[in-house]
């Protein structure tokens, strides 16, 4: 059975269409599938590295460029290239420099032999740098996530108290003011009035909510802590979160049927609920909400598990996209738009509580995604889909 050749997309640095051929020829035999484009002059790379590749071949002394301003540009440009000169001229005091300057290694065009594995290196190398690149710019995430919940969790606590004072009084007022009113007999002047206090009660009793979910969201010091959690609770608390966001783009329909408390973090799985909320609206254009629908529906299934089912009339998920909707930062939204984190610190939150997250287009269009938990015990692995 033949081996399968492994793709790699080079960027050539190199005067000689020859010496060029006898790169890519040595590649093939090292059992490289290989796309090149061979640039030789400072603004040839410059352009040529707005594209994806995965590493610089350059030759080291041209008419009128050098590999150590190609390197040097490479730097410039901010990307994560390995860099290999490839030279029938340098000698080992200007390889030592080349090294020093920040290339990856050098390679004799006289030897060729020594490429393949230098490029394997290299290339095991730099997936493991974007790895840790990734998992730090995740920390980092992370710790900003928590700070904010530490700053909603004091800015929430610090509201609680003047505006339970503020509904108190209101409720207060309108009950003074409808005794005198029905003692004076101005009840029906003071219709307009009891109107604007009523307005003014709910308004605070809004704020309220508002602030009892900031509380559920920002529970940093208690994000261990797992017990009976009332889904339909933590569903409307995400709801009312997301609702700017859904609003303008879809009418909601909630199908709940009446499911027993599932075993969880509340906090983690609100974060879970509003992920997906948050994904379904931003998968529906604005502008014709009359038209499209988001769907949250919960339901027990036959194996003791509680499914929750977020289900949109969006655009659905492009096949090229399914195998990476799960993948740590990755995105489909335009750049600023989204850390590509939703969808993987869900699925984590929902395996780590015993339950699973997955997905499924719809034929007639939009996707929807179900979070599936356990009440006490993890869900039987029979009733779990294989998808």
């Amino acid at each position: 059975m033949p081996v399968a050749k492994k793709q790699l997309r080079a960027l050539l640095v190199e005067d000689s269409p020859y010496d060029a051929e006898l790169v890519l020829l040595e590649l093939q035999r090292g059992g490289y599938d290989v796309t090149f484009e061979r640039v030789q002059t400072g603004p040839d790379l410059e352009r040529a590295l707005d594209s994806d590749w995965q590493i610089v071949l350059s030759d080291y002394s041209m008419p009128s460029f050098s590999g150590l301003e190609a390197l040097s540009l490479v730097r410039r440009k901010g990307v994560d290239l390995p860099f290999i000169i490839v030279s029938g001229t340098v000698g080992e005091e200007a390889a030592v420099g080349a090294m020093r300057a920040g290339a990856h290694d050098y390679v004799l065009k006289q030897s060729l032999v020594r490429l393949c594995p230098a490029i394997d290196r290299e290339l095991r190398e730099a997936e493991l740098r974007a790895s840790q690149k990734k998992m730090q710019e995740q920390l980092l995430i992370s710790d900003r996530m928590a700070s904010v919940g530490t700053l909603a969790a004091g800015v929430a606590h610090e509201i609680n108290n003047p505006l339970a004072a503020i509904v108190a009084n209101l409720e207060l007022m309108a009950r003074d003011l409808s005794a005198v009113a029905s003692r004076l007999n101005l009840t029906d002047r003071l219709h307009d009035v009891f109107d604007e206090l009523s307005d003014a009660r709910e308004s605070a009793d809004r704020l309220r909510q508002i602030v009892r979910d900031l509380k559920l969201f920002s529970r940093a010091t208690d994000e261990e802590h797992r017990g009976a959690v009332d889904v339909q609770r933590v569903l409307e608390s995400s709801l009312r979160m997301a609702w700017n966001e859904i609003r303008h783009r879809a009418q909601l329909i909630k199908e709940y049927s009446q499911v027993p408390p599932v075993e969880a973090n509340e906090s983690r799985l609100g974060q879970v609920f509003l992920n997906l909320i948050i994904n379904a609206a931003q998968a529906i254009r604005e502008g014709d909400a009359e038209h499209n629908q988001i769907r949250v529906l919960t339901r027990q299934d036959s194996g003791g598990c509680i499914v929750t089912e977020i289900r949109d009339t969006g655009t659905g998920i492009a096949p090229e996209n399914l195998k990476r909707i799960f993948d740590a930062f990755f995105t489909t939204k335009p750049s600023g738009g989204g850390t590509g984190l939703g969808l993987a610190i869900s699925q984590q939150i929902l395996n780590e509580h015993g339950g699973r997250l997955w997905f499924e287009n719809h034929s007639d269009g939009g996707a929807s995604f179900h979070a599936e938990l356990p009440l006490v015990e993890p869900c039987s692995p029979a009733n779990l889909p294989t998808r």
